[in-house]
């Protein structure tokens, strides 16, 4: 009789384990099936969200690049404003030095434009990284090369640090048209084709 009452004991004991383990799977599955349900109602949300919000997240989308309103003094000493351009002209703006070869390259290139639009339609500016070496050997680079465009004095480098987007990169050209906006941005030297590309960007805004 007693093997019989523990055949009997063990088999509800059996029973009771199958029945626990039963549930817990049961429990598992349902977790999962919610964390699946979750996970896809957030994916819906977000694919439902408007191309304007979408594009927000991303401020480099469409955004517009407007040229601050620096001001800084030229090489004969005379001060100047970036804003005194605006409406009036395009600007192409030139970050150089006369240590930089590929500066010096593209400098008569800049020469040839001003002198193709003349000051009225684009005013082309050099900057001088005087904070890389003495003014002086500026001015000698510019008189050898013939240079006839505005050129301005950046002594601390505060300008190259405001409009070179934290890049060491020379030369380094920004293509402006006179709403003030950055339409172009080239580093290193450039091609004539390149130049009108970006010419051409600056050149079709105007009315």
């Amino acid at each position: 009789g007693g093997i019989h009452r523990y055949g009997r004991r063990g088999g509800r004991a059996r029973l009771k384990r199958a029945f626990l383990l039963l549930c817990s799977l049961v429990g598992v599955v349902g977790l999962l099936a919610v964390t699946i349900w979750v996970k896809q109602e957030r994916g819906a949300k977000m694919g439902e969200r408007p191309q304007e919000e979408a594009d927000a997240s991303n401020p480099d989308i469409g955004a517009v690049e407007y040229v601050p309103p620096f001001t800084a003094t030229t090489f004969e000493g005379k001060p100047f404003a970036i804003a005194s351009y605006e409406g009036k002209s395009a600007v192409v703006l030139d970050f150089w030095a006369s240590w930089c070869d590929l500066c010096a390259a593209d400098m008569p290139r800049l020469q040839a434009v001003a002198a193709q639009y003349g000051n009225d339609k684009v005013a082309v500016v050099g900057i001088h990284r005087g904070d890389t070496e003495p003014v002086e050997r500026g001015i000698g680079l510019a008189a050898r090369l013939g240079i006839g465009y505005l050129l301005l004095q950046d002594p601390d480098g505060r300008l190259f640090a405001l409009l070179g987007r934290g890049k060491p990169f020379m030369p380094l050209t920004l293509f402006i048209d006179k709403e003030s906006r950055i339409l172009d941005r080239r580093f290193g030297p450039k091609t004539d084709e390149q130049m009108r590309v970006s010419m051409a960007k600056i050149i079709d805004t105007e009315t």
